[in-house]
C-alpha cells in the first residue's frame, strides 16, 4: 500500500497538453537543465582559461552529480589542467552512495552498472586525480593539494555557513573568478557581507518537482490508497475522477489527521533476538502469543524492526519477575483450586455502594487459609506454603502472565521480641503471606502492608 505525499513547491505550474503515462518519462525538461549545465561549464572554462577559480555553491546532489561529469569531461577534451576540489564532510559517502541505487537511474546509467562500468564518470576522475575530496577546508592534504585556478564545490548555498564563506573572502576582488548561485536566494542580501564584490556572478535556476498536469498521470501509475495534497494545488486540478483514491487537502497551521494504510503494521526482528524470545500463548485472545523483551524499536522507511539494543535481562542469571495482566474470576478460580486438590468456598463482600467489593475464598483442605479478591489485587494468605504456591500455580492459569518465572523476595517481621521471615510474590497485586497460625491473621497482615 502507498501514500502520496504532494509539497506545493514541488508543484510546476507549467503548462503541459500531454496526460498520458508516457509523457512522464519526457525528456525536454532535462534537455533543458542539460543545456544550463553546459552553459556553467562553459562559463567556469571560461573563467579559469582567463585565469580566475570558480566557486559553485549549489548543494543538490542531482545537479552536482551531472556538473562534475560535464566539467570533467570538458577539461580533459581542452589543454586546461585545472584542479577540481569538493569540499564537504560528506562527500565520499554521498558519491560512494550513487552506485548503490540503480533503480532510480536513467537506462543507460543502469546499463553502464551492469555493464561493471561506473554509473557516473566521477568515479573515473576521482581515480585519475582529477577530482579531489576533502572533508574541510583546513585538511591536510587540501593544503599539500591547492593550487590556483581551481573549481570548487563547496557549500552552503546561504553564503554564511561552511567553505564557502572563505573562499568568497579570497576571490571576492577578482573579476576573473566566478560564483554559480542557485535561484531562491537574494544575491544582494546574500552577498552584502562580502561587498565591495569583483567577482561574475552567475544565478540559476533548476527545476525541482512535477508539472501540475502530470498529478493525475502519476497517480493512476501508483495507485495509492490515501494522497495528500496541499490546498492550493487542490483549487488548481480536478482529482474527482479518481474514486479510487482518498484525496485529503492539507492547509498550513492546521492538523489534518491521517488514517492508518495498515491495522497490523508488520514488525521485522532480528535473528538473534528472535532466538532470545519466549513466547507464551494468550489465554484471552486467540491466535496472539506475547513475550517479554529488551531492546529497541527502530522505525525506517515506514517500516518498524525490533533489535537487541540493551542487555538481556536472562543473560545476567537474574530471574525476571511475573507480570500478569487482567482480573481474577472468583468462580473461575474456585474451579481450577478444586481440580488440583483444593477445597474451599466463595463468599461475597458487599460494598458500601451495594454492588460486589471483593471476594473471599475460604480454603478448608488440605489446610486452612483464604484468598481475597479485589480490583486493587489478590491477597493469598495460608500457614502452608505448599498451598499458597499451588494457589499461585492456579491464578497463573487463569491469568496472562509474561514469564513463567517465579521470584521471592525476603521481609521481616519484628514480633514477640523475634524475627520472622515472610515471603511475598513479585507479581503485579498477588501477595502470599507465609504465617505460623491463621489466629495471627489480621496483626501480621497488617504490618506486612506497612512493610510493603
Amino acid at each position: 500500500m502507498r501514500m502520496v505525499y504532494f509539497s506545493e513547491r514541488n508543484i510546476l505550474y507549467i503548462h503541459n497538453s500531454s496526460d498520458n503515462k508516457d509523457s512522464l518519462l519526457n525528456t525536454e525538461d532535462s534537455l533543458e537543465e542539460m543545456d544550463k549545465l553546459e552553459f556553467i561549464c562553459s562559463c567556469a572554462a571560461e573563467s579559469s582559461d582567463a585565469g580566475g577559480s570558480t566557486l559553485i555553491t549549489i548543494t543538490r546532489i542531482g545537479i552536482v552529480l551531472q556538473l562534475l561529469e560535464l566539467m570533467s569531461n570538458s577539461l580533459e577534451s581542452s589543454s586546461l589542467k585545472v584542479p577540481i576540489f569538493v569540499i564537504s564532510s560528506v562527500a565520499e559517502e554521498l558519491l560512494a552512495y550513487t552506485n548503490t541505487i540503480p533503480e532510480w537511474l536513467c537506462e543507460q546509467r543502469q546499463e553502464k552498472l551492469i555493464l561493471g562500468e561506473p554509473s557516473f564518470g566521477h568515479l573515473k576522475f576521482i581515480k585519475d586525480k582529477k577530482i579531489h575530496l576533502f572533508p574541510a577546508i583546513h585538511s591536510p592534504n587540501l593544503i599539500t593539494s591547492w593550487q590556483e585556478p581551481c573549481i570548487i564545490f563547496a557549500p552552503h548555498w546561504s553564503l554564511r555557513l561552511g567553505p564557502s564563506v572563505q573562499l568568497l573572502q579570497r576571490w571576492r576582488g577578482d573579476p576573473k573568478s566566478l560564483l554559480v548561485l542557485e535561484d531562491g536566494i537574494s544575491s544582494g542580501l546574500g552577498l552584502l557581507p562580502f561587498r565591495p564584490i569583483a567577482m561574475k556572478i552567475l544565478q540559476c535556476s533548476f527545476l525541482s518537482g512535477i508539472r501540475l498536469q502530470k498529478l493525475p498521470t502519476l497517480l493512476s501509475v501508483l495507485q495509492p490508497k490515501i494522497v495528500l495534497v496541499p490546498d492550493a494545488v487542490n483549487q488548481r486540478i480536478n482529482f474527482a475522477a479518481m474514486k479510487t483514491i482518498s484525496i485529503l487537502n492539507y492547509f498550513e497551521n492546521k492538523t489534518l489527521r491521517v488514517p492508518r494504510i495498515a491495522d497490523n503494521p508488520s514488525v521485522e526482528i532480528t535473528t538473534d533476538l528472535a532466538s532470545k524470545l519466549s513466547w507464551r500463548k494468550l489465554r484471552q485472545r486467540e491466535n496472539f502469543g506475547i513475550a517479554r523483551l529488551k531492546g529497541g524499536l527502530l522505525m525506517e522507511d515506514g517500516k518498524h524492526r525490533l533489535v537487541s539494543g540493551l542487555e538481556q535481562e536472562e543473560s545476567s542469571g537474574k530471574a525476571r519477575p511475573l507480570r500478569h495482566w487482567g482480573s481474577v474470576a472468583p468462580e473461575s478460580l474456585l474451579d481450577a483450586l478444586l481440580k488440583i486438590g483444593i477445597q474451599g468456598s466463595l463468599e461475597q463482600s458487599i460494598g458500601e455502594t451495594g454492588s460486589d467489593d471483593n471476594s473471599i475464598i475460604h480454603i478448608a483442605n488440605p489446610s486452612s487459609g483464604l484468598i481475597e479478591v479485589s480490583e486493587m489485587g489478590t491477597a493469598i494468605i495460608t500457614d502452608d506454603e505448599n498451598v499458597g504456591s499451588q494457589v499461585l500455580q492456579a491464578i497463573d492459569g487463569i491469568l496472562d502472565a509474561l514469564t513463567s518465572q517465579l521470584v521471592w523476595r525476603q521481609y521481616y517481621l519484628n514480633k514477640s521480641g523475634h524475627e520472622r521471615a515472610t515471603n511475598r510474590l513479585n507479581t503485579r497485586g498477588i501477595e502470599l503471606a507465609i504465617l505460623d497460625t491463621i489466629g495471627e491473621l489480621v496483626e501480621s497482615f497488617a504490618m506486612l502492608l506497612q512493610v510493603l
